[in-house]
């Protein structure tokens, strides 16, 4: 008997220590009310049915441009805007936007709406306490700031929900809360459950109601089943160097508050951005992939529709919609039109809103505040809160008393070796210190924090060294900037996850020494939260599984930065920046005189600080470094022409210019390059009897607009192009209306066996890939231009 309990005792002790935390998941704390119905989601159930026609009514409202069709509700185009992601200025002084995953509602536009959760056949713990929340805002077809009125009605099944007169003229979101009476909770339980029904009756057919985030919280009957209850807090602090935090190693006191969460978190000492400007870096940890990857870029600010319609196309996976998936709310507070659809800039990512005050100084106060006021309202539901802090990003602008402290912490001769603009950048970065402190306060005051993993990182770091003020200067003509060079101190970055209560005891390691990147923080995030990403579905490693003490990654053997026309591999050992045709002109300091240099290339045991470039000086690190570099390159559409084997040695020449810049190139034969620019490429090759030759160029943007050249051994030749081979004559005249027709993802159908040259784009990045009866149709397609002449050798 004794030694029974001796065991019992012993295997009790065993689980205590090994045992996962969900072990203890209610142990000491109450279930949250979890989010178990998303009813922009449902609207892509196949029992969801709508009336009317939105693509007809949302066009009544032309003048309202803050708005775009959501990205993910599955929705046929007919319907596209039955789902939008709707904004309003809420105060035009400080550009403060609150955009909202929202239901378009007109006169005769009624929706009956699929009750099903997102859970699909889990149960409810019980008919008391169901809450249904929603917000609402109106606009008028009679013109901006014209009164709307109507009335909204909302039932389950038979039973009333909601039932209110509603007025507004665009200019604000007024939040409802209606908690679910017995009579219909009930009907939550029946199988099947009734649907939702939303009719929306206006005064006149010139009201619109915009109906943001319908969302129904409920306890669970098996909370299990729905996953850890704990909430995400990720932070994201821009232009954040960690050399400059304490726990960095600054002998300057920045970060108070980030170095006491630092020493009880997990760190990441060697993280690195894959993009060194926001856009890029922000894109990739969001989805796990790199942005350009996704046709977003890398270049420039803007995003054209073919960006986005690339993006949408490879329907990535992003952190918001992950954890939305399992029944999180998710919000984002920022400054960053990179969030944001319909800035022509950004994308939509999936949150259930995003709150973003535009005009800088202030921006971070409404964050603040914000910030504060979401974790007030949502402290009993399971959250994700994305926070963006734009403060140390340049112009530095601190007030006085945070520099004044700095300088009083800090011994005078440490304080003297920095210039005013670190100086400067430094007190912001204290200033940002001291919002996340009242960030974190205000969780603790709530009881979210010891419930809550809570991440800090940084997009990007901050050039600031003069020996590195030595790039192409495409936006800032500064040296305190980013987005130009690929050096440590613009690629670095903070990385603290800290473990809410529940998880502190099964956390083994707590320190990570080797490099990693942001692309793997999505899948670190949700894998330690207990929401893994489904395998390849993220392209980061999941360094949680490391971190609890089993087998797993703990570094990447090389790290892949993109930026502006250039892009980098890092390895534990060196690094390789090259700098895209055409954009390889540098200058030293903005007075310096330009001059070629393509590739920079540090040994970083030997020269960790990066000031001797051994592109050419080190041959075989070189290639070393650029093999590294091609096996991590980014997918490209490329243009590839094929130069038929001639009958004798010749000696071709090619002049082509392609509207899209030219990321690189490559053929199989030997070659001169004549001329080499952003655009443009003049090459020679030699070409043996018998031996047909390839020629593949990669495009920076996945346009499709160019112009051919060829010659064979001095007089011009002609050749074929596109899907359907096109004479290049015809071509001339097709490709100025539709030159997306060169495009072709299968091997067009007489490219190996033409008699002359022949070219296609492979759409390997942006896709043009076709069904079974696409290509049969081709077939036929191609027999209709044969006899039009518009296909002859």
């Amino acid at each position: 008997m004794v030694r029974c309990k001796i065991h019992l005792v012993l295997g009790l002790f065993l689980c205590l220590i090994d045992c996962k935390p969900s072990f203890f998941r209610t142990y000491g704390q109450e279930d949250p009310s979890l989010l178990v119905w998303d009813g922009v989601r449902a609207l892509s159930e196949p029992e969801s049915k709508c009336a009317g026609n939105p693509e007809k009514e949302i066009g009544r409202i032309a003048y309202h441009y803050k708005k775009n069709p959501a990205r993910y509700s599955d929705l046929p185009v007919s319907e596209r805007w039955r789902n939008l992601q709707f904004t309003i200025l809420l105060d035009k002084e400080n550009l403060l936007n609150d955009s909202r995953d929202s239901l378009f509602f007109f006169q005769g536009g009624d929706c009956r709406i699929s009750s099903t959760f997102l859970k699909k056949g889990e149960k409810l713990k019980s008919p008391e306490n169901i809450l249904l929340s929603f917000s609402t805002a109106l606009l008028s077809a009679n013109g901006e700031r014209a009164l709307s009125s109507g009335k909204l009605e909302i039932l389950l099944g038979s039973e009333s929900v909601f039932s209110g007169y509603l007025e507004g003229n665009g200019n604000s979101w007024e939040d409802h809360k209606v908690t679910l009476e017995i009579p219909a909770a009930r009907l939550l339980f029946e199988n099947p459950k009734p649907q939702w029904t939303f009719r929306w009756l206006p005064k006149d057919g010139n009201s619109f109601l915009f109906l943001g985030e319908p969302l129904l919280f409920s306890k669970v009957a098996d909370s299990d089943a729905w996953g850890s209850p704990e909430n995400l807090i990720l932070i994201v602090v821009d232009a954040l160097r960690p050399d400059r935090l304490g726990f960095g190693g600054s002998p300057v006191p920045t970060s108070p508050v980030l170095d006491r969460l630092s020493s009880e978190s997990v760190i990441f000492e060697n993280a690195f951005a894959n993009g060194n400007w926001t856009k890029p870096s922000m894109l990739s940890f969001f989805t796990s992939q790199i942005a350009s990857e996704l046709g977003m870029g890398n270049a420039w600010f803007y995003s054209t529709n073919l960006h986005r319609k690339i993006f949408y196309s490879k329907r990535p996976k992003t952190l918001p919609n992950h954890l939305r998936d399992a029944g999180f709310v998710t919000a984002s507070l920022m400054n960053n039109v990179f969030l944001l659809d319909y800035t022509g800039v950004g994308v939509d990512l999936g949150f259930h809103r995003l709150f973003q005050p535009g005009k800088d100084k202030v921006d971070t106060e409404l964050i603040l505040a914000e910030s504060k006021k979401f974790l007030r309202e949502n402290k009993d539901r399971r959250f994700f809160l994305h926070i963006n802090i734009n403060t140390p990003h340049y112009p530095y602008l601190p007030e006085r008393k945070y520099l004044e402290a700095l300088e009083k912490a800090t011994p005078k001769e440490v304080w003297a070796k920095y210039d005013p603009y670190v100086k400067k950048y430094m007190a912001e970065i204290l200033y940002t210190d001291h919002v996340i402190g009242e960030i974190l306060e205000e969780a603790r005051r709530n009881g979210v924090y010891e419930k809550t993993w809570i991440a800090v990182v940084a997009d990007h770091g901050e050039l600031q060294e003069i020996e590195h003020y030595y790039h192409h200067h495409f936006v800032a003509e500064n040296l305190h900037a980013h987005g130009e060079s690929h050096y440590e101190e613009e690629i670095k970055v903070p990385w603290i996850l800290h473990p809410p209560k529940r998880f502190e005891s099964s956390v083994r390691k707590r320190k990570f020494e080797g490099q990693v990147s942001l692309l793997s923080l999505f899948p670190t995030l949700v894998g330690a939260m207990e929401f893994p990403c489904v395998p390849n579905e993220c392209k980061g490693n999941d360094y949680s599984r490391a971190m609890y003490g089993k087998t797993g990654p703990t570094f990447e053997e090389s790290v892949y930065t993109e930026g502006r026309f250039s892009e980098s591999i890092r390895t534990e050992s060196f690094k390789l920046i090259r700098r895209y045709p055409g954009y390889d002109s540098v200058r030293r300091t903005g007075e310096g005189e330009p001059h070629k240099m393509p590739e920079e290339l540090y040994d970083l045991v030997k020269d960790p600080h990066e000031t001797r470039n051994l592109a050419l000086e080190n041959g075989p690190l070189l290639e070393k470094a650029r093999k590294a570099l091609s096996g991590n390159s980014l997918k490209k559409n490329s243009f590839i022409l094929k130069l038929p084997a001639p009958e004798q040695n010749c000696v071709r020449k090619m002049e082509l210019y392609v509207e899209g810049g030219i990321y690189k190139f490559d053929t199989d034969v030997p070659s001169t390059t004549l001329s080499l620019g952003q655009k443009n490429i003049s090459i020679r090759l030699d070409q043996a009897a018998g031996k047909q030759a390839i020629l593949k160029v990669e495009t920076v943007e996945p346009t499709f607009r160019f112009k051919l050249s060829l010659w064979k051994d001095g007089v011009m030749e002609s050749y074929k192009s596109g899907k359907w081979g096109f004479t290049e004559k015809a071509a001339n005249q097709v490709y100025l209306f539709a030159p997306e027709i060169v495009a072709s993802s299968r091997v067009p159908y007489e490219f190996t066996n033409s008699k002359v040259p022949y070219l296609y784009n492979d759409a390997g990045l942006s896709g043009n890939s076709d069904s079974a009866e696409q290509a049969a149709l081709g077939k036929e397609v191609r027999k209709v231009l044969e006899s039009w002449g518009y296909i002859h050798e």
